[in-house]
């Protein structure tokens, strides 16, 4: 997994896929922050508002609909917040 960095001297930083993913393409729903890729470039978001604030998502980027939005089944659920991401990234 590849997080999104935060300075500004990167061409893709975490705002610049902000407003890729959810300003300008609006590919994602609004409550998700796109904070990071996986291997094959899908999208991992977390969830900045709503009960479900802080919980992590993996948006399977290969199920795009006609009309540019991602089809809401291809949103799985990966942690409940960002700790337990954090935690679950360590392989024993």
């Amino acid at each position: 997994m590849l997080f999104y960095p935060l300075l500004d001297e990167v061409e893709f930083n975490l705002e610049k896929n902000y407003c890729v993913y959810n300003k300008e393409g609006k590919l994602i729903p609004s409550k998700l922050l796109p904070i990071g890729i996986d291997t094959v470039e899908n999208l991992i978001g977390i969830s900045v508002e709503g009960n479900n604030k802080g919980a992590t998502y993996h948006c399977d980027m290969a199920y795009i609909e006609e009309d540019g939005i991602l089809e809401i089944d291809c949103i799985r659920l990966v942690s409940r917040n960002f700790t337990e991401f954090i935690e679950n990234l360590y392989i024993a």
